[in-house]
């Protein structure tokens, strides 16, 4: 191909986004927490299941302008955004649900399956109550470090922050299109070859092996690092930003737990591309009613069929997330 063109605009940044957190961030105030317990007050008089939560039985309506703040910058600026300061102590695990699932329906209009037995609601943690290894779990059910990747046929990724870890755990982002532009820069070779098709997924050639390398060395170049709170929810632009974790290491008193939620807005979202649509079809192509919310992760571990690589993250090949 010739030479790549450079993106520019406002998808393009790098960690020193991290000194301007207003234009990424909502801190919630006191004023703002009384408006949201109100909205959980008014859903819970309908004495409908969780799933049914939506804009009008769970009104916020001084949150209108900065939720389409929130929505630009997903969809069409640095493509995440944070929600800070939700005192999560405040609710049971049930109505912490309620108002992620909530606040995500003013940001968002659809929900998407995780897997194929239709969980809405994927729990990233490492549980004290199970017992398979580590190294036959899959990556987001351990403590250990987890490379950049992006989720298979995901919108909109959600992660409510229902504990923090006790050491390390911090959450890494990488705007794709600074990616892009840093490996044209550097080994334009390398674009060439993450264009071709026929990626296969047992053997990789040494090109694709060097060309994979360049995106993860460039997205940590560039990345930003976040910490999650108790109570913080981030919404990431599964198209436009790579994500990553660092390990970490839970106590007697804490187990790191992130509430993961695929969304959508139908009006807002990008164009998905040919070779996206059966994974992103997998997820969005069936009815919200097929699908159930587990609000706590499974009390037994299951090893999944895959742990790593691109087959762990085969929708249809998942049996817990």
């Amino acid at each position: 191909m010739s030479s790549p063109t450079i993106i520019r605009g406002p998808q393009v940044w790098d960690g020193m986004l991290e000194k301007s957190p207003e234009n990424f961030t909502l801190d919630i105030s006191k004023e703002d927490h009384a408006e949201i317990d109100q909205a959980l007050s008014t859903f819970k008089k309908f004495e409908l299941d969780g799933g049914c939560v939506r804009p009008d039985n769970f009104p916020l309506p001084s949150f209108i302008e900065r939720f389409e703040k929130a929505k630009d910058v997903i969809h069409k600026g640095a493509g995440f955004f944070i929600i800070r300061g939700i005192d999560q102590t405040k609710f049971s695990v049930e109505d912490s649900v309620v108002v992620y699932l909530g606040i995500a329906r003013h940001i968002g209009d659809r929900f998407g399956l995780q897997d194929r037995k239709g969980n809405l609601l994927c729990h990233v943690t490492d549980a004290k109550t199970w017992t398979v290894p580590h190294h036959l779990r899959h990556g987001i059910h351990s403590t250990k470090e987890l490379p950049f990747h992006n989720d298979m046929g995901c919108d909109i990724l959600c992660l409510q922050a229902r504990q923090s870890a006790a050491s390390g755990g911090y959450t890494y982002l990488a705007s794709g299109a600074t990616v892009f532009n840093d490996i044209a820069t550097r080994s334009p070779e390398a674009i060439d070859t993450l264009f071709e098709n026929g990626w296969p997924i047992q053997v990789l050639s040494e090109h694709q092996k060097a060309a994979l390398e360049a995106v993860m060395e460039s997205a940590k170049r560039n990345e930003l690092r976040l910490r999650l709170n108790t109570g913080d929810i981030l919404f990431v632009n599964n198209w436009a930003v790579l994500h990553r974790r660092d390990p970490y290491s839970d106590d007697d008193h804490t187990s790191r737990h992130l509430v993961r939620l695929w969304l959508r807005n139908n009006q807002m979202a990008w164009a998905i591309p040919q070779e996206m649509q059966v994974p992103w079809k997998a997820a969005y192509g069936r009815s919200e009613e097929e699908g159930s919310y587990s609000i706590y992760p499974m009390p037994e571990y299951k090893a999944p069929r895959y742990t790593a690589g691109s087959a762990a993250f085969v929708i249809e090949d998942s049996d817990d997330e």
